[in-house]
Formats: C-alpha cells, structure tokens, sequence
C-alpha cells in the first residue's frame, strides 16, 4: 500500500486542480441541457457535475462498464480492496450503487459517506421504493394507493420527496436518457482529454506494483484490484482535497440531491 500511495500522491493536486477548473468554466453547458434539477443552487450544480465526472472516471479504459469481478470462496463476487492497514486514505469517501425500476428507469447513488445526503441503503434491495420514486419522477402518482403513500411519506422524511399541494417532487436531479447523454458526454469528453495520461499512469502503476506483490493464485484479480485502487486515487482522495479547499460543500441544501441521479427510459 505504501509503494502505491507514494506513486499515486504526486496526481492527487492535479487531478484537483483540472477538475474544478473544468467545473467552474462548464456549470452553464451542463445546465443548458435542461434536465430537470438544472436550476439547483450552485453548490448543487458543482456536485451534479462533479458526479458526472466521477462516474466517468470510474469507467474510464473499461468500456464503460466496470470490470467483471471474481467470485469469492464463499461464492459471491468481489475484489480485494487494498485498503486494510490504511482506513485514513478516504478508500470510503464513496459509496455508488444503481438500481433499475420495473419500466427500466434508473436510479444511481453516489454517496458521500463522511456526511450523507441520501443513502442508496434506503433503496438498495427495494424494488417497490424504486419503482415509485421513479414514477414520481414521470409524474405518475395519482393512482398510488395508502400503502404506497406510507412509502412516499417516508421518502419525504428523509428528503428525497417534496410534497407541494396535491402534487409531489423529487429533490434529485431527472434526466432523460438523451439528457443524460449529453451530460455524461460532457464528463466523458474531460476525462478522456485532460486526465486520460493520468489515470492510464495510476492504472498500470498500480498494476505493474500489485502483480509484484500479489501471490500466484490471485495474479488474475491483480485488474480489478487496480481499478479499485484508481477509485481511491483519482476520484476518492481528490473530492476530499476538493472539499477541504470549499471547490464543493457539503453543506448540502435541503430539497437538493446533487450526487443521486434519476435517468427516465424514454
């Protein structure tokens, strides 16, 4: 661990400093696509952003999708995370999860576990709590019955749903799939021309130094590994630095889920 966060170290303040000078000159485009949540404060509209580039550093040189995992001995999938003797390296500034609703309408999380403003935990596993916050999003509600009231109350509780006269609203932003393209092409277009360098050099650095240290039997898991390893470094350990520097906050504005995405499938 040490020999990869000496090698990763020097990328941490550039990755830093291009992101949120890409934020800052790009927050009108990104708005411009029209999505609803596009009139978010500017806080929001930072996080939506830099979410947006997160995700597409995470799927970054694998085909946007992430690597195929291996299974474990007890026969779930799951990589090693190389983290163990060193908690202090924001390994878990993130969770991200996605989840899709019966009309195939996704819902993503991107938690930021220091300071939550939602918790993919309250939908993860859900299908019915997915399914209606997905048709709040089409607007799709006035058939609800009592018992999916309850759930649309407990949405409201925890702030992901805000009730206005007979009508409700989210406080997540909703794309169409078009918008989300346009959004993600945004992120995508950054990456793959100023951080590409960068997160190639992380990855097979990290490759190259976990294969010498990596036992036989778990040589072909050294990939994944890796990837992981990326997360921590380009995107973890920077949102943090980008935090600490007030780029983003997480004073997070009530009714505003900047970081948790609905995508509609139409």
């Amino acid at each position: 661990m040490n020999e990869l966060d000496r090698n990763a170290a020097t990328y941490h303040e550039k990755i830093t400093i291009a992101t949120n000078d890409f934020i800052s000159s790009h927050l009108t485009e990104l708005k411009e696509i029209g999505f609803t949540g596009s009139d978010f404060s500017k806080n929001s509209m930072r996080w939506i952003l830099a979410t947006l580039i997160f995700r597409a550093m995470m799927n970054y040189n694998t085909g946007d999708k992430a690597p195929e995992m291996p299974k474990t001995a007890w026969g779930e999938k799951a990589y090693l995370f190389c983290t163990e003797k060193t908690p202090d390296t924001s390994a878990q500034t993130f969770a991200y999860s996605g989840m899709n609703s019966k009309d195939n309408d996704a819902l993503l999380f991107l938690d930021y576990r220091p300071k939550l403003h939602g918790d993919h935990h309250d939908f993860y596993g859900n299908d019915r709590y997915v399914n209606i916050i997905c048709d709040i999003a089409k607007g799709k509600y006035d058939a609800f019955s009592e018992y999916d009231l309850e759930a649309v109350a407990e949405m409201i509780r925890l702030g992901y749903v805000k009730k206005a006269d007979d009508s409700f609203k989210l406080a997540l932003p909703i794309f169409t799939n078009a918008q989300y393209e346009k959004a993600y092409a945004l992120a995508k277009k950054f990456v793959d021309e100023e951080l590409s360098d960068i997160l190639s050099d992380l990855n097979s650095s990290a490759i190259k130094i976990l294969s010498n240290h990596t036992p036989k039997h778990l040589q072909d898991q050294v990939t994944g590994i890796a990837a992981m390893d990326k997360f921590i470094h380009a995107i973890s350990i920077p949102a943090t630095i980008m935090i600490e520097k007030n780029y983003l906050s997480t004073d997070w504005k009530v009714l505003e889920m900047p970081t948790n995405f609905i995508i509609l499938n139409k």
